[in-house]
């Protein structure tokens, strides 16, 4: 999301033609919608005191500065069944999915990999990568009522209560539960705390009798991780029959190292928009930060940006650059909604994860006109497809 230019790392995307051509090889690029941020090697130039090689505002302050990450590689499909790809066969099948995946290297060139639109889904990439993946489980033989367990958040920031639910459905309604506990175990399997699920509108629970079982773990000050740790929590349901159910789900608690201020600027730089966004670092190391773009009300989303650094203790901004091709292919004029922002710090293991600050900015009344529609024209993906296209002919 902010990384120094890299190399594309080739790896063997296999295209099956022929047998009886053999295997042909096309360049892979490496994934740059993957918001794992745990890999310095990926991350971005850190700022330097002098300013040199990083974005500076009016004032000389440092910015982080975004740089190229590789791109998602498109995956292949595999061919109909009984569909013939060998030497005499139709080919006709794998031939699409590569002029296909050419084409996606060619779309996805237009964007540099640390500015990009939303997917074909219109899905906001921040809300996307902290959404909660409830966990179900059956009786034997996949016996009714199921029990479904899953955390408030995917990650609870310090000194935060951890709140947990459960519940048992029939036929996707929430049935009554004779009991609902649960143990908070370590990531390697110590128990630290026993938990009791109530329904009846204290401790959490929000509603009083709608069959959503409600935990919640309030973390005392010598709970707090030296960076983020990850927890299990093992669920134990009884169902009104006697029968039991078990099943666990998991979180991550995190102390990071810096937040935001909740200060913001913004400004045309190069024919994109650029927003900086003011960090308070409480301890020196690596951060990340990605935000997305919205219109003025927050219904059309127009793209994300991100970026990270290395930065020393205090208060500095961090930039986000919202390439010019996104604003000018959306047409909106703004002002533009800075809608969510996410800061990381990815020093170490598990990244500590901020709350994700939401509505924090409205931009100037730019023009989309104002802004740049050049493509960024990846030279790496275009090589790519360049390859792709030429062993398909």
């Amino acid at each position: 999301m902010f990384r120094d230019r890299r190399p594309v790392v080739v790896a063997g995307l296999v295209v099956l033609l022929f047998v009886s051509l053999g295997l042909w090889r096309v360049t892979r690029p490496m994934s740059g919608t993957d918001r794992s941020d745990t890999d310095a090697d990926t991350a971005r130039s850190a700022p330097r005191s002098d300013g040199g090689g990083d974005r500076s505002d009016a004032g000389g302050a440092a910015v982080a500065t975004p740089a190229p990450a590789g791109l998602r590689t498109p995956v292949a499909t595999a061919a109909p069944s009984g569909t013939e790809t060998a030497s005499g066969g139709n080919a006709r099948p794998v031939a699409a999915i590569g002029r296909q995946a050419a084409a996606d290297y060619r779309r996805q060139a237009q964007y540099p990999p640390w500015s990009r639109p939303f997917n074909e889904e219109g899905e906001d990439p921040i809300l996307r990568d902290r959404m909660v993946s409830p966990i179900t489980a059956a009786g034997p033989d996949g016996a009714q009522p199921i029990l479904v367990v899953f955390p408030q958040e995917t990650s609870f920031e310090v000194p935060d209560p951890v709140l947990l639910y459960a519940y048992l459905s029939v036929n996707d309604t929430r049935v009554p539960a004779a009991s609902i506990a649960g143990t908070l175990l370590t990531g390697d399997l110590q128990p630290l705390a026993e938990l009791a699920y109530t329904d009846d509108g204290t401790g959490g629970d929000q509603v009083a009798g709608d069959f959503l079982y409600t935990a919640s773990f309030e973390p005392g000050p010598d709970f707090a991780p030296e960076l983020s740790e990850s927890f299990l929590v093992r669920v134990v349901a009884e169902t009104t029959d006697g029968e039991p159910r078990i099943a666990a789900t998991s979180f991550l608690y995190s102390n990071p190292h810096a937040r935001l201020t909740g200060n913001y600027r913004d400004a045309i730089v190069d024919g994109s928009l650029v927003i900086d966004a003011e960090v308070e670092v409480l301890r020196p190391g690596r951060f990340h930060l990605e935000g997305t773009l919205y219109d003025r009300d927050g219904r059309r989303g127009i793209g994300e940006a991100h970026t990270a650094g290395e930065l020393p203790l205090g208060r500095q901004w961090m930039r986000l650059t919202f390439f010019g091709r996104l604003i000018t292919e959306s047409a909106i004029d703004g002002p533009y909604l800075l809608r969510f922002v996410a800061l990381s710090t990815t020093t170490a293991m598990p990244n500590a994860k901020n709350r994700v600050a939401e509505n924090v900015h409205v931009t100037g009344a730019y023009r989309f006109a104002q802004f740049s529609s050049a493509p960024f024209e990846d030279p790496d993906l275009l090589d790519a497809a360049d390859r792709l296209e030429r062993d398909l002919q």
